[in-house]
């Protein structure tokens, strides 16, 4: 049965790779067309990519607005004729009918700050809903470019020239666009060196320039091209490390100089934790939120580390920001512990942080006549004679076969007796009643 089965697949992915003949009828209106050019690509994740001026057909259509081309089931039917839109369409099957509407052109021109024009940039119109293609051209010698071949939809319009910064847009195309003029600056420059606490220089740390991570030479400097100066940059480190500079706001071509920068030691955060009797607990994971301005938005970073056999942890946080540890273990109540404000390179012993056991809650289920249910669970917990025990307070789906899935808020202190009575599915509902008693 298996080798069959095994068989039956073969099969079908040999007759989708498979090449076959197949007619593509092209008409304009109700009348068909003549002499459109049929071209077949393997399929991509991006799409088809297509350009005017390098469209190269595999087959014309005929007087009767037929063209027989060779393609698999996977493969892309382009379909093009100048003053039309592409037509884009799958293989498969034996004919393929292709009706052409007018095209939309997309015109414009790509200059410097100066509005001198920038020659051989590359321009890129992709197709983001509906029938994914790429439409690539490049400027002319005054900076123009023309997209043809498009049709109405949401485009992302992406520029770039060697010794520019690149821009990317989103587009609407409604109606014939042209006379855009797309702008490209020359990009900024920061160069500095990083220094350690005490003044020296620092080689080979990590260190973030605007967008970019670089690593520092021997000589503890850095100097990061490609800043963008329609945007304000800083420099920092990775955590843990403190310390930083900015932000700078910097002009079309400038290169700063002499940016230094402290790097600044983490602090080490220690503490154990213990269950209610004082015994260290293994396995309990810890991780670091940075607490940022007056919201207190917390910003989870950094690896997620255990504790020892003996319950001991310690993290490496930023110096002078404001922190907390959150602790968790799967069968122990959460807890959160607030770091303090530390100097560089220091470190603190928190003490110890109890953290005890979940209560254990019985959940008892019963189907609309009272009885138990043969069969189901709640969470990952089996039902045994409708009943199901668990640890602590959580949402659990109770699911039983032939029932809606009940979300069930079990709450402490326990042991607590809960039941609910479901009904059954009907076909056009999804979730079933959600009434619940409790007793």
């Amino acid at each position: 049965m298996k080798r069959a089965v095994v068989a039956l697949l073969l099969l079908a992915l040999w007759a989708e790779a498979e090449a076959e003949d197949l007619v593509v009828r092209v008409t304009v209106g109700d009348e068909p067309l003549p002499d459109a050019g049929v071209q077949v690509q393997p399929v991509r994740k991006a799409g088809p990519t297509f350009r005017a001026d390098q469209f190269a057909p595999d087959a014309r259509t005929d007087a009767s607005g037929q063209a027989l081309v060779q393609a698999t089931r996977k493969d892309w039917i382009l379909v093009y004729v100048p003053g039309y839109e592409l037509a884009v369409v799958e293989g498969g099957g034996q004919i393929v009918d292709v009706a052409l509407r007018p095209e939309r052109i997309f015109s414009g021109r790509v200059v410097d700050s100066k509005g001198d024009p920038i020659v051989g940039a590359s321009v890129v119109l992709r197709t983001t809903f509906h029938r994914q293609a790429a439409f690539p051209v490049a400027t002319d010698e005054r900076g123009n470019f023309h997209v043809y071949g498009l049709w109405f939809d949401n485009y992302s319009l992406s520029v770039e020239a060697a010794g520019f910064i690149d821009r990317m847009y989103a587009w609407l195309l409604t109606e014939q666009d042209s006379g855009e003029t797309i702008i490209l600056e020359r990009p900024a420059t920061l160069a500095g060196t990083v220094l350690g606490d005490r003044g020296e220089a620092v080689a080979g740390t990590e260190l973030n320039v605007g967008p970019y991570l670089v690593k520092t030479s021997d000589d503890g400097t850095y100097r990061v091209s490609g800043l963008d100066p329609d945007r304000r940059h800083w420099v920092h480190f990775p955590r843990p490390w403190g310390g930083g500079a900015g932000p700078f706001a910097l002009k079309e071509g400038e290169v700063r100089e002499g940016v230094d920068v402290i790097r600044l030691a983490p602090v080490t955060l220690k503490l154990r934790v213990v269950d209610a009797e004082g015994r260290g607990l293994k396995g309990v994971s810890l991780r670091v939120a940075e607490v940022e301005g007056v919201r207190g938005i917390r910003v989870f970073g950094g690896p997620e580390v255990t504790s020892n056999a003996a319950g001991l942890i310690a993290a490496r946080v930023r110096p002078e920001i404001r922190t907390e540890l959150h602790l968790r273990a799967d069968d122990r109540e959460s807890a959160t512990v607030r770091g303090p404000h530390s100097p560089s390179g220091t470190t603190q012993d928190l003490g110890e942080v109890v953290l005890r056991a979940l209560p254990e809650i019985e959940v008892r289920v019963r189907q609309p006549d009272g009885t138990p249910p043969a069969e189901g669970t709640v969470g990952a917990v089996p039902l045994v004679d409708g009943i199901a025990r668990v640890k602590g307070a959580d949402m659990y789906d109770i699911t039983v076969p032939g029932y809606p899935p009940m979300p069930w808020d079990v709450e402490p202190p326990g042991p607590v007796l809960s039941s609910f009575r479901a009904t059954p599915v009907r076909q056009e509902s999804r979730i079933g009643n959600d009434s619940r008693a409790r007793k």
